[in-house]
């Protein structure tokens, strides 16, 4: 019995990568399937969870619970319709998925490995043979793109982005520097800052215990081979794109018109999210302050709040800041942590079931090394 849920873990697993982290893909050749096969991937994903849950996984339970209630809750009290309110919600439908890819989690990181390699060669192509692979999104333009966004496999760059931030995460967590660096060079192709900023804190890190344990002759010639590579390819890279050079580098600049344009929005969605009435506060608006203000808050943690109250809110919260007093004198996991929460509140992430899936899926391996977790597991 164990071994056929182990089965139907792993098969939902490639469905969940190829349905839902490759999505752009799908439905850019076959989108025909597309929509079906997603529905019925996250009912058998609901389905299962019961089956893989273990008595000590209290810590899982509660957040797989509450998610669960406030999918069936929050359409009740928000003031937007059932169904409009169930899709300005699905993000936490991620926390589901997320979980799956957890239960296999080396499984998923061998596949992730391999979608991670693909998108950096479709970046390569596109970056300077100007082959695209998949459908732009509706909500970039086509000009930004083709100056600004590189998108892989990925219909929206953010999401590419983000991608890579969390593979890139998760192989830190598992000390595979190769990925690691990858993931810093691939950001950058992409042209989201924010991607490249998260990866470097974890980057440096490790390089540097790298050095005070000393490697083998063999590993550095290997390492200053892949720089060298690395190195001509930024370089013709960054001859063609001077833009992408210089937003990284005002990446920081308070008084950088992207960052100011930021800020703006950022007070607009919180100015209009505190005038609102009190059931919308609690319980949201269904992303009505995108409509009234012009343009998303540039924020996933404004965007939760405008989408779906406060109280769904302090759920997405929660985990962070459990996994950080668990982990405040753990500087690996911090690390991690700090990336994270950089990228959440400098961007739109964790939100599309592209990139969500796998932030969740971090979210619980995060939480799986908590060592106050480990003692609560008898």
């Amino acid at each position: 019995m164990n071994m056929k849920i182990e089965l139907l873990n792993k098969v939902l697993v490639i469905l969940i990568c190829l349905f839902y982290i490759l999505s752009s893909v799908i439905n850019t050749y076959i989108p025909g399937i597309l929509k079906m096969v997603q529905i019925v991937t996250i009912v058998i994903a609901l389905l299962l969870i019961p089956l893989l849950l273990k008595k000590d996984e209290k810590v899982n339970l509660f957040i797989l619970l509450y998610a669960f209630l406030f999918l069936l809750l929050v359409p009740l009290f928000s003031s937007g319709s059932y169904l409009n309110t169930i899709n300005s919600l699905s993000f936490l439908l991620n926390v589901f998925m997320g979980f799956i890819l957890w239960k296999q989690v080396d499984f998923t990181y061998s596949l992730l490995r391999v979608i991670f390699i693909i998108n950096c060669i479709a970046l390569i192509l596109e970056t300077f043979f100007q082959i695209k692979f998949v459908l732009i999104s509706e909500d970039y333009d086509t000009s930004a793109i083709e100056h600004l966004y590189k998108m892989g496999i990925f219909s929206a760059p953010k999401n590419g982005g983000f991608f890579i931030l969390a593979v890139a995460l998760l192989s830190y967590l598992r000390k595979d520097i190769f990925i690691l660096i990858l993931g810093f060079i691939f950001s950058l192709f992409t042209g989201v800052r924010i991607a490249s900023v998260a990866i470097g804190l974890p980057l440096v890190y490790m390089l540097l215990c790298y050095l005070l344990k000393g490697i083998s002759w063999k590993k550095i010639l290997l390492l200053f081979v892949i720089f060298c590579i690395c190195y001509f390819a930024l370089c013709a890279f960054f001859t063609e794109n001077e833009l992408v050079l210089r937003r990284l580098s005002t990446s920081m600049d308070l008084e950088d018109g992207s960052n100011t344009e930021r800020f703006y929005f950022w007070k607009a969605h919180w100015d209009y999210f505190w005038s609102q009435s009190i059931e919308q506060i609690l319980w949201g608006n269904s992303a009505m302050s995108d409509l009234v203000i012009g343009n998303g808050p540039e924020c996933a943690f404004l965007d939760v709040l405008n989408r779906a109250g406060f109280l769904v809110l302090m759920f997405f919260l929660s985990p962070l800041f459990f996994i950080l007093i668990c982990n405040i004198y753990h500087l690996s996991p911090l690390l991690i942590l700090i990336a994270l929460l950089s990228a959440l509140i400098s961007g739109r992430f964790a939100m599309g079931f592209s990139e969500g899936i796998i932030y969740w899926c971090l979210v619980f391996q995060l939480l799986s090394s908590c060592p106050q977790l480990s003692k609560l597991s008898v």
